[in-house]
């Protein structure tokens, strides 16, 4: 159930950050979908999202590699 919620909660964000970028004449690139076989539930050879537990402040976040792969895909995102 946390999990869903914190999809959810990605989702919208996503959303209203597309949004505000859309009415700032700004670029969105969208991070969401390289997480898809790499999130939290996944052995953590494939782990690019820290699990929710032992709770810590990177909890549900990107680890290193989780941040490489982000930064990869916003200047990919950024150079089309």
């Amino acid at each position: 159930m946390v999990v869903a919620w914190l999809h959810q909660t990605t989702n919208r964000l996503n959303f209203m950050l597309e949004l505000v970028a859309l009415t700032k004449q700004a670029e969105f690139v969208d991070t969401s979908s390289v997480f898809r076989g790499h999130d939290m539930c996944r052995p953590s050879s494939a782990q690019w999202i820290n699990p929710l537990l032992p709770q810590t402040s990177g909890s549900a976040h990107p680890n290193a590699v989780g941040h490489l792969i982000t930064a990869v895909e916003v200047y990919e995102g950024l150079e089309k």
